[in-house]
């Protein structure tokens, strides 16, 4: 079974339509990109994909037990720290070891 499935999706802010029967199957082991001007709908699909929004028509099928997430374009005025401390800490108290370690592995004898 794939992870994700995406089926005769349309979707539209008004008018022209955006997305119109769009199939997309995302199979285990799968890497993708996604490139386009802006405005043609990666982050839309991105959202579909974490269901922050749905599509006027057609279906998603997600495997059971699957999470999907993203990250914001926008980064948040109050954030401090390097990048990957920022993203590890994302991961709760396994981020907190992982960046520690990773801390740690950086420091010369």
């Amino acid at each position: 079974m794939s992870l994700v499935t995406l089926r005769d999706i349309t979707l539209g802010f008004g008018h022209p339509t955006l997305m119109e029967g769009i199939n997309l199957r995302i199979e285990e082991g799968e890497r993708i990109a996604l490139l386009g001007r802006n405005g043609c709908g990666k982050s839309t699909l991105l959202k579909l994909l974490t269901k922050e929004i749905l599509p006027d028509t057609g279906e998603i099928q997600f495997r059971t037990g699957l999470v999907v997430a993203r990250m914001s374009q926008d980064v948040a005025s109050d954030i401090s720290g390097t990048n990957y401390a920022v993203i590890a800490s994302g991961l709760g108290e396994i981020g907190q070891h992982i960046n520690d370690y990773h801390q740690f592995s950086l420091q010369s004898d």
